[in-house]
Protein backbone atom coordinates (compact mmCIF):
# COMPACT_ATOMS: atom_id res chain seq x y z
CA UNK A 1 0.00 0.00 0.00
CA UNK A 2 1.12 3.45 -1.09
CA UNK A 3 1.56 5.74 1.52
CA UNK A 4 0.00 9.07 0.42
CA UNK A 5 0.86 12.76 2.23
CA UNK A 6 -2.18 14.17 1.10
CA UNK A 7 -4.63 14.94 4.46
CA UNK A 8 -1.69 14.70 6.46
CA UNK A 9 -0.97 17.98 8.23
CA UNK A 10 1.77 20.50 7.25
CA UNK A 11 1.45 22.96 10.07
CA UNK A 12 -0.75 24.41 12.82
CA UNK A 13 -0.29 27.78 13.76
CA UNK A 14 -2.43 29.22 17.27
CA UNK A 15 -2.61 33.16 17.95
CA UNK A 16 -1.99 33.36 21.91
CA UNK A 17 -1.56 36.81 24.31
CA UNK A 18 2.04 36.20 24.91
CA UNK A 19 4.39 34.18 23.16
CA UNK A 20 6.70 34.69 25.85
CA UNK A 21 3.92 33.72 28.66
CA UNK A 22 3.18 30.96 26.61
CA UNK A 23 6.36 29.34 25.92
CA UNK A 24 7.61 27.51 28.78
CA UNK A 25 4.36 25.55 28.18
CA UNK A 26 5.08 25.06 24.98
CA UNK A 27 8.61 23.80 25.50
CA UNK A 28 7.62 21.75 27.54
CA UNK A 29 4.75 20.13 26.05
CA UNK A 30 5.56 19.47 22.76
CA UNK A 31 8.88 18.86 23.92
CA UNK A 32 7.54 15.99 25.36
CA UNK A 33 5.85 14.88 21.73
CA UNK A 34 8.35 14.87 20.02
CA UNK A 35 8.54 18.56 18.60
CA UNK A 36 11.79 20.33 18.59
CA UNK A 37 12.02 24.25 19.04
CA UNK A 38 13.13 25.59 15.21
CA UNK A 39 13.22 28.93 14.96
CA UNK A 40 11.79 32.41 16.23
CA UNK A 41 11.61 35.56 14.62
CA UNK A 42 9.11 38.78 15.14
CA UNK A 43 6.13 37.57 14.13
CA UNK A 44 5.75 33.74 15.31
CA UNK A 45 7.73 30.38 17.37
CA UNK A 46 8.20 27.95 15.48
CA UNK A 47 8.58 23.85 16.51
CA UNK A 48 8.71 20.59 14.02
CA UNK A 49 8.63 17.32 14.28
CA UNK A 50 10.17 14.72 12.29
CA UNK A 51 7.78 12.23 10.38
CA UNK A 52 7.83 9.04 9.06
CA UNK A 53 5.89 9.83 5.76
CA UNK A 54 7.35 12.97 4.57
CA UNK A 55 7.89 16.69 5.44
CA UNK A 56 8.33 17.71 9.28
CA UNK A 57 4.80 18.90 10.78
CA UNK A 58 5.43 22.48 12.52
CA UNK A 59 3.20 23.74 15.32
CA UNK A 60 3.56 27.70 15.18
CA UNK A 61 2.46 29.99 17.78
CA UNK A 62 1.98 33.50 16.84
CA UNK A 63 0.91 37.14 19.97
CA UNK A 64 -2.90 38.16 19.14
CA UNK A 65 -3.16 41.41 17.96
CA UNK A 66 -3.27 44.62 20.84
CA UNK A 67 -7.12 44.60 20.59
CA UNK A 68 -7.61 40.77 21.29
CA UNK A 69 -5.12 40.51 24.34
CA UNK A 70 -8.00 40.80 27.12
CA UNK A 71 -9.59 37.79 26.00
CA UNK A 72 -9.19 34.11 26.70
CA UNK A 73 -9.91 31.30 24.41
CA UNK A 74 -13.72 30.19 24.32
CA UNK A 75 -14.57 26.67 23.18
CA UNK A 76 -18.28 28.06 22.28
CA UNK A 77 -16.59 30.49 19.63
CA UNK A 78 -16.09 30.06 16.08
CA UNK A 79 -12.68 28.65 15.36
CA UNK A 80 -10.76 25.95 16.24
CA UNK A 81 -12.22 23.56 19.39
CA UNK A 82 -9.41 21.79 20.16
CA UNK A 83 -6.28 19.98 18.79
CA UNK A 84 -5.47 16.39 19.68
CA UNK A 85 -1.48 14.91 19.64
CA UNK A 86 -1.56 10.98 18.78
CA UNK A 87 0.68 9.35 21.43
CA UNK A 88 1.99 5.49 20.98
CA UNK A 89 0.76 4.72 24.56
CA UNK A 90 -1.17 4.76 27.37
CA UNK A 91 2.06 5.37 29.10
CA UNK A 92 2.65 7.88 27.03
CA UNK A 93 -0.65 10.06 27.85
CA UNK A 94 -0.54 9.24 31.79
CA UNK A 95 3.14 10.78 31.59
CA UNK A 96 1.65 13.97 29.65
CA UNK A 97 -1.07 13.95 31.94
CA UNK A 98 2.07 14.36 35.02
CA UNK A 99 3.98 17.16 33.01
CA UNK A 100 0.89 19.08 32.15
CA UNK A 101 -0.35 18.81 36.05
CA UNK A 102 3.60 20.33 37.13
CA UNK A 103 3.14 23.19 35.06
CA UNK A 104 -0.26 24.27 36.76
CA UNK A 105 -2.45 23.34 33.70
CA UNK A 106 -6.15 22.66 34.30
CA UNK A 107 -7.18 19.60 32.99
CA UNK A 108 -10.29 17.63 32.60
CA UNK A 109 -9.28 15.57 35.47
CA UNK A 110 -6.55 12.02 34.76
CA UNK A 111 -6.37 10.32 31.80
CA UNK A 112 -9.63 7.70 30.45
CA UNK A 113 -10.62 5.83 27.89
CA UNK A 114 -13.83 7.52 26.62
CA UNK A 115 -16.12 5.91 24.00
CA UNK A 116 -15.34 7.28 20.75
CA UNK A 117 -13.14 4.29 20.01
CA UNK A 118 -12.11 1.12 21.02
CA UNK A 119 -9.41 1.42 23.25
CA UNK A 120 -9.78 5.72 23.18
CA UNK A 121 -7.71 6.66 25.75
CA UNK A 122 -7.01 10.68 26.72
CA UNK A 123 -6.29 13.56 28.32
CA UNK A 124 -7.60 17.13 27.90
CA UNK A 125 -5.86 19.83 29.43
CA UNK A 126 -5.63 23.67 28.56
CA UNK A 127 -2.93 26.50 27.78
CA UNK A 128 -1.82 29.76 29.47
CA UNK A 129 -4.80 30.79 27.39
CA UNK A 130 -6.98 28.41 27.53
CA UNK A 131 -6.78 26.37 24.37
CA UNK A 132 -7.66 23.23 24.89
CA UNK A 133 -5.44 20.16 24.06
CA UNK A 134 -5.67 16.64 24.14
CA UNK A 135 -2.75 13.62 23.78
CA UNK A 136 -4.32 10.28 23.12
CA UNK A 137 -3.79 6.79 22.17
CA UNK A 138 -5.89 4.41 20.08
CA UNK A 139 -4.93 1.03 19.88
Amino acid sequence: MRRSRLGTMHHIRITVLSRQRSRPFYDAVLGALGYEFFNEDDDRVCYRAETPFGPPQLFLISDASPDERDRLFDLGHLGLHHFAFNADSRQQVDEMYRLVCSLGAPTQGPPREYSYAPGFYAVYFRDPDNLKLEVVHVP
